[in-house]
């Protein structure tokens, strides 16, 4: 049987507010157990930032204004560095002004992370959003390494 912890946590009032409409439109019946759900989805999503040494994969979510000088080439650029982690790309127009690219990765978690940075790093980006799972190697993949 789980053992359960409590703890407060103080939060803005509109901040709760969101809280309730979303679990109410989920059909979540308590702020608890909504709680948790946040706490496991953030875990899950950030855990790879800390990690070390681990085989990740997912993608990066990469939203800028293409009207910024050159933002398009250097975006280019720097993933033609990292050609060994990138599997794939998709170029998304969201509007005149502004573009998203996904781009599907897959490696070593420190090669990863220094990726989301160069591309968040650049003048125009205006938000880059990873979602990184780690992964199990392979026998055969680890016989290639």
């Amino acid at each position: 049987m789980t053992r359960y912890a409590k703890t407060g946590v103080a939060l803005p009032e509109d901040l709760l507010h969101e809280l309730d409409e979303v679990l109410r439109s989920l059909g979540v019946t308590s702020r608890s157990q909504g709680i948790r759900m946040a706490i496991r989805n953030f875990i899950a999503l950030n855990t790879w930032r800390v990690s070390r040494g681990v085989n990740v994969a997912g993608v990066i979510l990469v939203h800028y204004n293409h009207e910024k000088h050159d933002v398009d080439e250097i975006l280019t650029d720097i993933q033609h560095e990292h050609l060994d982690i990138i599997q794939s790309a998709l170029h998304v127009h969201l509007s005149k002004e502004e573009c998203l690219q996904i781009i599907a990765v897959k490696g070593k978690v420190e090669d990863i992370r220094m990726l989301t940075e160069k591309l968040g790093g650049v003048k125009g980006v205006l938000n880059i959003i990873p979602l990184i799972i780690q992964y199990l190697t392979s026998n055969r993949e680890k016989a290639r390494s």
